[in-house]
């Protein structure tokens, strides 16, 4: 039971990754793969990525530039854009007690794009990515059957933004770096597969500059600058999410291990992202409730070398109507290869998105999410 039931915590990491990517509410994105530090081996190696398709078409769009654009010209535009969520681990064990691990992945990220101006300033794209770079370490202690984990460290977000306004006369792009932190605490008897855990990961504000581009004429006060020059004038500012994930998982049975998880994340301090592309402030509204993300699995390992897992999920809809976040539920699953080389594992994920509308006039109905990962792990 116990080497059979070990095994399939090898191929949660595809499944779990893909139930916080696929559409969970608020910008949430990837998280950084500090399981690593869970491992056996001296040096240790995860690259994954998930492929994320979602689909959001209005059912309604309040006017646009002043009423230029009349309301409803966008009904039947899918406005969400497909994005990828990269991840790569390396760990390292540095003593007996002691592992640590490099972690990359994009932890927030958003995409909207319309042919058809939307909203006051006549919007058509608006995108960004926030990347992370981290350095996290493991103590491990011996305590009573097995042993407990404490957990830390750094790392370091870079914000990517890009608008277009005006209908694509007016383009804007900032960028800004800030340093958090994570601690957390484990227990773990891995004879049993048996593991309780709960990490913190700071939050942090970012003051962003960057360039305002005039790439037409626009009819307002923008068109005093220069055609296709990329004006460092443009400037923003507002609040990414402090986060609590509480994770457990235990053998229940021979080659079976059931996991789950809970997620707070504090998307209240989003209350306004502030823009300035040189002309004076403007603001996008969210307002937002604080969002909650649960998870249940159960996984079974086939043989020696193919185990699997599924869950579903439940993310709670941080919108009050400022704009069109809504619940979601995402259903998935993944499979893991062992070979002579290393460890292959391949997942999909279904959500479906609730209807939501907003103070603006705009509205969508019930949608849905596809979502695809490979991932691959080598240890020595």
């Amino acid at each position: 039971m116990l080497k059979s039931t070990k095994s399939v915590v090898l191929g949660l990491v595809c499944a779990t990754a893909l139930s916080g990517g696929a559409m969970a509410g608020g910008f949430n994105r990837g998280t950084a793969d500090t399981d690593i530090l869970f491992e056996d081996g001296n040096f240790n190696i995860h690259a994954a990525a998930a492929y994320v398709n979602p689909t959001r078409t209005y059912t309604a769009t309040g006017p646009a530039l002043g009423g230029l654009v009349p309301a409803n010209s966008n009904v039947g535009t899918d406005y969400a854009d497909s994005y990828v969520i990269p991840s790569f681990a390396m760990s390292l064990k540095v003593t007996e007690e002691l592992r640590c691990a490099a972690t990359m992945t994009d932890a927030f990220g958003a995409s909207a794009t319309t042919t058809i101006p939307t909203g006051a300033t006549g919007k058509v794209h608006e995108a960004f990515t926030v990347n992370e770079k981290g350095l996290t370490c493991g103590y491990f202690m011996p305590v009573s059957k097995g042993r407990i984990a404490f957990i830390g460290g750094i790392f370091q977000e870079t914000f990517d933004y890009e608008l277009s306004v005006l209908g694509g006369g007016l383009a804007v792009d900032l960028n800004s770096e800030e340093i958090g932190y994570r601690v957390g605490l484990a227990y773990e008897i891995p004879e049993i597969a048996l593991r309780a855990q709960v990490m913190y990961r700071s939050g942090q504000r970012h003051d962003a500059t960057g360039t305002t581009t005039r790439l037409a004429n626009t009819g307002t006060a923008y068109d005093a600058l220069p055609l296709n020059a990329a004006m460092p004038i443009a400037s923003g500012y507002g609040y990414l999410p402090q986060m609590v994930d509480a994770k457990f998982q235990t053998g229940i049975a021979p080659g079976w291990l059931a996991f789950g998880s809970v997620r707070w994340t504090n998307w209240s301090v989003n209350e306004q992202l502030f823009l300035n592309p040189g002309g004076g402030y403007s603001t996008n509204d969210y307002f937002w409730k604080d969002g909650w993300t649960y998870t249940a699995g159960i996984g079974h390992a086939f043989n020696d070398q193919i185990s699997g897992a599924a869950f579903v999920s439940y993310d709670s809809s941080v919108g009050t109507g400022y704009d069109l976040s809504a619940r979601t539920i995402s259903v998935g699953g993944a499979v893991t290869a062992k070979g002579e080389f290393g460890e292959l594992s391949f997942g999909g994920a279904v959500s479906f998105l609730g209807s939501a509308s907003d103070v603006d006039g705009n509205a969508v109905g019930d949608d849905t999410a596809f979502a695809i990962s490979a991932n691959y792990k080598v240890r020595w």
